[in-house]
């Protein structure tokens, strides 16, 4: 089969590679480079770098609508859609003869849309998995023909159950274009209830810690590593990258450092407290508990605010 993969970032990447290995890939659609960073540099997707790479053709969108000419010009048998990050319209979809899939890394219809991973470890889930499904013109609204399911573990950051779905999502993609290439894909409407994952704004990665200790964790999982979960400690902003909860009380505001010794300390939450593991001081590279308390040697009742 002639494919056409739709995709934008790393999430896309080990896919995109996977099937670039056992199909002919005649096109890459990608977004726009972005710019960003330090002297405001010019970042290429990472679909982007690997067509260069491996001599693929490729075009980067902006509008979809506009490039439905030169797409049709590659003569794709199918479209393979995983975090791409535009709709595609209904015209183009049709333009397949077999359509276009798309890999959804969670159980629709629960957490359409283009954050379920963070928001399935926020939500404290214990279950996730990859749903493949066909395109159409509601978004992630289309049948299926695969899931697959994992379990997510108590421990699981957004990393390590990216790195899961990844995984679990190569064997269920290969699965379903084999079906569909032998004529044997069953597609199946999708039933249960609906749920969102919409993307977080800056303003979420800040820690509150008037909240309970069992959310804050699992909000700082799922931002960790990246873009990390922080508060402001002597005017240094402050990653958290892991941490454990422990049911204990201590007197003090909320934010306060409420034990300390040589191993580890204790920041107070409003039920429980929050005993941070990973640490990303500004500017610093990331360090566990021991040595930033080696470096900062952080005393009771400062504030992590």
């Amino acid at each position: 089969m002639n494919i056409i993969f739709f995709g934008s970032d790393s999430f896309s990447l080990p896919f995109l590679d996977d099937l670039n290995k056992k199909y002919k890939i005649s096109l890459i659609i990608t977004t726009k480079d972005k710019v960003g960073g330090r002297g405001l540099k010019v970042i290429e997707t990472p679909t982007k770098v690997y067509a260069k790479e491996k001599n693929i053709p490729f075009i980067e969108v902006i509008k979809m609508k506009e490039y439905f000419v030169e797409i049709k010009k590659y003569d794709g048998d199918i479209g393979v859609v995983v975090s791409f990050g535009k709709i595609i319209p209904e015209n183009m979809i049709n333009m397949f003869p077999k359509s276009i899939i798309n890999l959804h890394p969670s159980l629709l219809p629960k957490y359409r849309g283009p954050n379920p991973i963070r928001w399935q470890i926020l939500n404290g889930e214990k279950e996730s998995g990859v749903t493949i499904m066909k395109l159409t013109k509601d978004v992630d609204a289309g049948p299926i023909l695969l899931q697959k399911k994992i379990n997510i573990d108590e421990e699981d950051n957004y990393t390590k159950l990216t790195e899961k779905l990844i995984e679990i999502g190569k064997e269920c993609l290969n699965e379903a274009l084999e079906l569909i290439k032998n004529k044997k894909d069953i597609w199946i409407e999708q039933k249960g209830e609906v749920s969102y994952a919409p993307k977080f704004d800056k303003k979420f990665e800040k820690l509150d810690f008037n909240l309970e200790g069992e959310y804050l964790k699992r909000k700082i999982l799922c931002l960790s590593y990246e873009p990390g979960a922080y508060a402001f400690f002597r005017g240094k902003r402050i990653k958290i990258l892991d941490c454990s909860i422990v049911d204990e009380k201590y007197d003090g505001d909320f934010g306060e450092i409420v034990f300390a010794n040589k191993e580890s300390f204790g920041i107070k939450t409003k039920d429980k407290i929050l005993i941070p593991e990973i640490l990303q001081v500004e500017g610093k590279k990331i360090m566990t508990i021991k040595e930033f308390i080696n470096g900062y040697k952080p005393k009771l009742k400062e504030i992590f605010s």
